[in-house]
């Protein structure tokens, strides 16, 4: 068991360590915890209802722990693939044994993690996603569509703390600009994605279609020079002919 004391407050209970949330910057000025009698021990980062908790508050190792745990989980994935399992049976496998630990507490944590982290999870979903042969909702799609479903179970429960949060505006239609901006910032990311997936694929598709019409041209050039040369040869073969015909005629005589 642990005890995380922070600049405001302090939480003691039967633990044999400490963890001091600070930014990067500032001093080591805690003094050390001692509770009857005992040092407690000071760590940089713990483990907390299976989330990774790190001093810095940085999710770097949770998010290394998540990635880790989900590419095991794609060996056994890879094994009912080649066993022949249908598709919509590994998309269920996907669901509870990979998506469950990528999306567990995403709510919390994946909003602050780096652009080069959310990117390595949506690594492992396009990993599961070619294994499989199929398109898989994005990492940040499924944190968006988690985040509106809890917000409108906030809104629904009057007693919920976070209930303040979320004012009306007078119109009675529009929530205030801490929660639209939100919403609307993170559908402007999800339409903003997709258009450069659109966007490279039509880039791919174009480069192919003028890779094709250039080797069309190449192949109809060579046809109409194999059709130069047939006719030539058919005129040859012809005046060919009519010369035997005359010698024929003239040896019958």
């Amino acid at each position: 068991m642990k005890i995380l004391q922070t600049s405001r407050c302090s939480q003691v209970s039967r633990s044999t360590e400490s963890l001091c949330f600070k930014q990067a910057t500032e001093p080591d000025h805690y003094r050390p915890l001692i509770i009857n009698n005992e040092v407690v021990e000071r760590v940089t980062e713990f483990k907390f209802l299976g989330l990774i908790v790190s001093e810095s508050l940085s999710w770097s190792s949770n998010t290394d722990s998540v990635i880790g745990k989900a590419q095991q989980r794609l060996y056994y994935l890879r094994k009912l693939k080649q066993d022949g399992l249908p598709q919509n049976l590994l998309i269920n496998f996907y669901h509870c044994a990979v998506e469950s630990v990528l999306t567990y507490c995403m709510s919390v944590w994946f909003s602050s993690c780096t652009k080069a982290e959310q990117e390595a999870l949506q690594r492992v979903v396009k990993a599961v996603g070619r294994i499989i042969g199929t398109t898989l909702p994005s990492i940040t799609s499924v944190f968006t569509s988690r985040c509106l479903r809890r917000s409108k179970c906030i809104i629904k429960d009057q007693s919920h703390p976070a209930h303040h949060l979320f004012q009306l505006l007078p119109s009675g239609r529009r929530y205030r600009v801490n929660y639209a901006f939100i919403v609307y910032t993170d559908a402007f990311i999800e339409y903003t994605d997709a258009f450069i997936e659109y966007t490279d694929a039509f880039i791919v598709y174009t480069d192919a279609f003028i890779e094709y019409t250039d080797a069309f041209i190449e192949y109809t050039d060579a046809f109409i020079e194999y059709t130069d040369a047939f006719i030539e040869y058919t005129d040859a073969f012809i005046e060919y002919t009519d010369a035997f015909i005359e010698y024929t005629d003239a040896f019958i005589e």
